[in-house]
């Protein structure tokens, strides 16, 4: 399988901190990858990193192109794109509006760019998005009409809108119920099934476990574990950096549940 994201030795220190410690990540094309672990894990820091919005050392690679030193909005370039936890949206703007907004991180230039080089990611039409996702019926809404969920549809309609190959979503799943969580995790396979691959960091063990191809889980800024749904699932690694040792519940039992947003 062709690696869509690698990182290679990504670390992340904040003064005498190691948040992330030589974390090696690989997705591929057409996968659905969770990015697991407890509170102060390192999750949205390997998001951040991955992305440009906070310095690491290591290397970054999109499909084979080495993008370490490139600044965020040039990672968008490329194709790799991001989500963020409070899925912030535009309040005057409609969710057609929105999408465009996306969309339109790309200048004639780079479009012209693409064509000659293919190495631009040019953006996708508004209604092919809305179309995948599932929100062609509130296009014309605005953010204070919508429901959590829809929020977060829009917010991964921005990302895609904008030609994202592989994008990295920080907790989709916050703030939802479980019937929004399952029609999340069905438009993010819809969307793998499109040609997008995912990195999927969420609390919801639940929807992480049902949707992902393979999970990494971190712990103290290292990844402890990797492997299928069933192998973390019942990972005595995984068990312990989740519930303590002494411990002998699994992880994803119908009462296992880890909450809250961390760095």
């Amino acid at each position: 399988m062709t690696d869509r994201l690698r990182t290679d030795g990504l670390s992340v220190r904040y003064g005498g901190n190691l948040a992330l410690d030589s974390v090696d990540l690989r997705i591929g094309e057409g996968e659905l990858v969770g990015l697991i672990g407890p509170n102060g894990a390192g999750k949205t820091t390997y998001i951040d990193a991955v992305t440009g919005f906070t310095k690491s050392t290591g290397q970054v690679w999109v499909d084979e192109e080495e993008l370490t030193s490139s600044k965020p909005h040039q990672r968008v370039n490329r194709g790799l794109g991001r989500t963020w936890q409070g899925a912030e949206l535009y309040a005057d703007l409609t969710v057609r509006e929105n999408l465009e907004v996306g969309g339109g991180s790309h200048s004639l230039f780079s479009l012209l760019r693409e064509v000659v080089t293919g190495r631009q990611s040019p953006p996708r039409a508004v209604d092919d998005v809305s179309d995948l996702l599932g929100i062609t019926d509130i296009l014309d809404r605005q953010p204070e009409d919508l429901s959590q969920g829809q929020r977060k549809s829009v917010d991964v309609g921005r990302a895609l809108a904008a030609g994202s190959r592989v994008l990295c979503l920080d907790e989709p799943a916050a703030g939802l119920d479980s019937a929004e969580s399952q029609q999340l995790g069905a438009t993010l396979r819809q969307v793998v099934a499109d040609g997008t691959s995912l990195l999927l960091v969420d609390h919801d063990m639940g929807l992480v476990l049902s949707v992902c191809d393979r999970i990494y889980v971190l712990d103290l800024g290292r990844v402890i574990a990797e492997g299928t749904p069933d192998e973390i699932r019942n990972s005595p690694a995984v068990i312990e950096a989740y519930l303590g040792a002494d411990d002998t519940a699994t992880v994803g039992g119908p009462d296992t549940n880890v909450e809250g947003a961390e760095r």
